[in-house]
């Protein structure tokens, strides 16, 4: 019985490395570069945000996922400010079951002014590229199948480095911000799988605006669109402001491919911040099928901001 549910997990877990093709967040309003290069530069500052994320906590061989970031802005072409650039390092490993994913990141955005309005008020819009290494590998040490004598399993690990590219555009000011990234753009083969899995394209399109009063108390929902081209996701999201120091919000995650969709998690969060430090926590909880086999999901990260002198507040679009 016990080698019948290791078979099990492991064609669902190999499955599900595929169908999962990139990590799962749920803090994207307190990170925007979860889903676009486009925000890279966004703040006026230096930024490290570290983060991990343990999904479907309770379930042997759930994803897990650590990863780190550097981002800064930068003026290259433009002293009088109507356009500044942004750079971003990440990496992130990505362990799910017997498949592990390992990806570096190296981002560069635009950001132009469009306009001003007489309060002063900037819009600008960004334009970004990014260059992405990636690993993957599949390791067979730790499966237990029902034939030990399958000719298919060789009990080793085999891996597979790809490179690929992701674009993006955004449009923002210290209100609203919406925009489109296309994620994975070279639909590369990984070949060590059974049959050949080709990487899928990702496209990702977002809405969000901003409405906090002088106190520091205010709302900021957030709607994010997600498709490869057959299967469709949306995410509502939603951020309280409680003060200039604390915030709390709710996310939900629906899947929109059959009929009305299926329910797929909702999740809280809460972070704090004290100058240019902050910590986010979120717990996620599946409302599909597979919520009654695990304990949630917990994702948390860590930022440090270092703030140019004249602009200590970082108070551009998508802060804190």
């Amino acid at each position: 019985m016990k080698r019948i549910f290791y078979t099990i997990a492991v064609i669902f877990f190999a499955n599900m490395a595929i169908a999962q093709d990139l990590p799962v967040y749920s803090q994207y309003l307190q990170n925007f570069y979860y889903l676009s290069p486009a925000a890279v530069g966004i703040q006026p500052c230096k930024e490290l945000i570290l983060t991990g994320r343990e999904q479907w906590t309770g379930f042997k061989g759930a994803p897990s996922t650590q990863g780190i970031g550097v981002y800064s802005q930068f003026n290259m072409f433009d002293r009088n400010k109507n356009t500044s650039n942004g750079i971003g390092i990440s990496f992130y490993n990505d362990k799910n079951g017997a498949n592990t994913k390992r990806r570096f990141q190296f981002s560069f955005a635009q950001h132009l002014k469009l306009f001003q309005t007489r309060r002063r008020k900037t819009t600008y819009v960004s334009f970004a590229l990014a260059a992405s290494g990636f690993q993957y590998k599949f390791n067979e040490a730790g499966l237990v199948p029902e034939n030990t004598n399958d000719p298919i399993l060789t009990g080793g690990a085999e891996s597979a480095i790809l490179l690929n590219f992701d674009a993006a555009m955004m449009i923002y000011n210290k209100k609203f911000s919406a925009g489109i990234t296309a994620a994975q753009l070279v639909p590369s083969k990984i070949s060590f799988y059974s049959t050949p899995y080709t990487v899928k394209k990702h496209f990702f399109g977002f809405f969000s605006f901003k409405r906090v009063n002088r106190d520091g108390f205010g709302f900021e929902p957030l709607i994010v669109f997600k498709t490869t081209g057959t299967t469709h996701q949306i995410d509502l999201n939603t951020k309280i402001h409680l003060n200039n120091f604390m915030h709390s919000g709710i996310s939900y995650r629906h899947n929109l491919d059959v009929g009305t969709g299926e329910s797929l998690s909702a999740a809280i969060f809460f972070g704090l911040t004290q100058k240019n430090y902050a910590i986010h926590y979120s717990y996620d909880f599946a409302t599909s099928r597979i919520g009654r086999y695990n304990l949630g999901s917990h994702n948390i990260a860590l930022s440090l901001r270092i703030c140019n002198k004249k602009d200590r507040a970082c108070s551009a679009y998508g802060s804190w």
